[in-house]
């Protein structure tokens, strides 16, 4: 029940959020750089196929199918029931171990669903997660502006 109340919290306030974001032409936007902190290798929560791990089992079925995650261990549960992990690889000076070979969820951290999910950075962290208007977009606006200023009949 508490997985089921957690992911419709996730639904609406995540897609409330990004239906605004796009009313207003907005996206969110990943910047900065990685200060080696190693916050993001603790008390980590998985999401594998459409839901979130909330039992020891679970995680072990994914490390039985997943080799590369077989370097988490469980280190508790977090407020809402969802498990949290911890990384075996991470070294004192908070770099990994073996960076090389480290999974998805390490090469892809922080993605922008993390804010849309409810979750916040680490503390620490040398990324932020904000709304800005896409590059992509402002390079076409930027475009349509010079083609007007070059054809003034248009």
């Amino acid at each position: 029940m508490r997985q089921l109340l957690a992911a419709g919290r996730e639904f609406f306030s995540g897609g409330l959020t990004l239906f605004l974001l796009r009313l207003c032409g907005r996206e969110l936007v990943r910047t900065g750089a990685c200060r080696c902190c190693g916050s993001c290798c603790r008390r980590i929560n998985l999401r594998v196929g459409g839901s979130w791990l909330s039992s020891p089992e679970q995680f072990d079925r994914v490390r039985r199918d997943h080799p590369p995650y077989r370097r988490f261990v469980v280190s508790g549960v977090d407020a809402q029931g969802l498990l949290q992990l911890n990384c075996t690889l991470l070294q004192d000076d908070g770099r990994c171990g073996d960076y090389e070979n480290r999974p998805p969820i390490c090469k892809s951290f922080p993605t922008t669903s993390l804010l849309l999910c409810g979750g916040v950075l680490p503390p620490g962290c040398g990324y932020a997660i904000t709304p800005a208007v896409p590059f992509a977009k402002r390079l076409r606006a930027a475009h349509r502006r010079h083609a007007r200023k070059k054809d003034p009949s248009s």
